[in-house]
């Protein structure tokens, strides 16, 4: 038996119309770093959006920064409202599609919803944690070198490496530069 032309679309439309919300979940399938332009592209077409983001902390070039990154990257996920036309989420602007084509593959709005209470909690983040007994210091830190050619001198933590030993960003006659202290432990002190 052949299914009449729209007839996918009218089932798919009950369905969302029996949820609770009015709103069934998806996972959209977007373009690499793209997420937060196709969740805005998503909202302008009526669409509810949700895509979870994690804090950490990013060093490069010598800078330690707060970071907000996708959880997922690649993917967001889309309510869409009853007699919305799913077709629309499919085909917005850097969105490739949704996942389980040809039929996406509904998610359980509880879940979504406990999911979003996990992120607003900060569930997912890597930020530093609070110092566990035994480590004096962590990456980030600014620390004073108490002992040795540098005494008395500030610098911030860089990494650590093998053997206790640490590699710090020194202010070196008005320049930073990247110096490596054995013993560190004993070497150095919280500013």
């Amino acid at each position: 038996m052949k299914a009449k032309a729209g007839e996918g679309k009218k089932i798919q439309a009950r369905r969302v119309a029996e949820r609770p919300s009015g709103v069934a979940w998806y996972v959209a399938d977007v373009f690499d770093n793209r997420e937060k332009v196709a969740a805005q592209a998503l909202k302008l077409k009526g669409f509810r959006v949700f895509a979870p983001t994690r804090s950490r902390v990013a060093t490069h070039a010598r800078r330690i920064e707060l970071r907000e990154d996708a959880l997922f990257p690649g993917y967001i996920f889309v309510g869409v409202p009853a007699g919305a036309d799913m077709s629309e989420a499919r085909h917005a602007d850097y969105v490739e599609g949704l996942v389980g084509r040809p039929d996406p593959v509904e998610l359980d709005a509880d879940v979504i919803a406990k999911f979003a209470r996990a992120c607003a909690l900060g569930e997912f983040d890597t930020l530093p944690q609070p110092r566990r007994a035994g480590k004096p210091f962590e990456i980030g830190d600014e620390v004073v070198v108490k002992d040795g050619p540098f005494a008395g001198a500030k610098a911030l933590v860089q990494q650590f490496r093998r053997g206790g030993a640490a590699e710090l960003l020194l202010d070196f006659f008005g320049q930073k530069r990247a110096v490596v202290l054995r013993d560190v432990a004993r070497v150095v002190e919280l500013a």
